[in-house]
């Protein structure tokens, strides 16, 4: 939880732990940022009138999470409204929102729940880890890949797109989900920009790059394929799909 006020706060702790919940409360930009770095939380409450909080730093890390699972606390109405950021601000829809005053009770009933699917779905994976898929290293500490030892020069966007695949190696994912955790709720991003980055990543890595299409879901990473491929990528790859022969812009977004 990062809460800015900490009457606010201390009432939202003590809502929350009588769920029994465990919860660890934040109170400034930079332990805000800190907690959500490599953060295994089932949910996060995050008050977006906090004082100097980073936009796009924060964007960054809640695109991190998977399924978003980020509550937010906004200004509300009148004249507040104009304190701190705004929910598209960070990339989540209004829908993950609660305007103040907002009621104690709706907001556990809310985390109840994320916390809820975040247990079905088993415990989410840390998005701060060093993660690997066959030949496969990527680590989101540094922004770092690298194939066969080789740093893969990647645009943030390749690399965020290439990080949920590697995270969720061996399972199906689809469109939608790859849109929101990367682009985030209320991203602009359509399936057909999904399917742009999906292109560029395989351009980049090459022959045997494991990114295998999976018809009328979205893509899977198999690390067996992406374990016994020839190493093609790396610095010898080209630097955007264009230069691959496809009329397909970088990182724009725009096909």
């Amino acid at each position: 939880m990062a809460e800015h006020d900490p009457a606010v706060a201390e009432l939202i702790r003590r809502y929350l732990v009588k769920e029994g919940l465990r919860v660890q409360s934040v109170s400034t930009p930079g332990q805000t940022a800190a907690a959500l770095t490599g953060s295994r939380a089932a949910a996060v409450v995050l008050d977006l009138t906090m004082p100097g909080l980073d936009a796009r730093e924060i964007r960054k890390l809640v695109r991190g999470r998977p399924g978003a699972r980020v509550i937010c606390l906004t200004a509300g109405e009148a004249p507040r409204a104009a304190l701190g950021l705004r929910p598209k601000d960070i990339g989540v829809g209004q829908d993950a929102c609660l305007a103040r005053p907002f009621a104690p009770r709706t907001l556990v009933s809310r985390v109840r729940t994320l916390v809820r699917a975040a247990q079905a779905a088993g415990a989410p994976p840390d998005p701060g880890a060093t993660h690997t898929a066959g030949r496969l290293r990527l680590e989101p500490a540094r922004a770092r890949a690298t194939l066969d030892g080789v740093d893969l020069a990647l645009t943030s966007t390749e690399f965020d797109v290439l990080s949920y695949l590697v995270r969720s190696a061996g399972r199906a994912v689809r469109r939608e989900a790859l849109r929101r955790a990367v682009w985030g709720e209320d991203g602009a991003a359509t399936d057909r920009i999904v399917d742009v980055y999906v292109a560029q990543l395989r351009a980049k890595l090459g022959p045997g790059n494991g990114i295998r299409t999976v018809r009328g879901v979205g893509y899977v990473m198999d690390p067996v394929a992406a374990a016994v491929g020839p190493a093609t990528g790396g610095r010898n790859a080209p630097a955007t799909i264009r230069d691959a022969g496809h009329p397909i812009r970088g990182d724009s977004g725009t096909a």
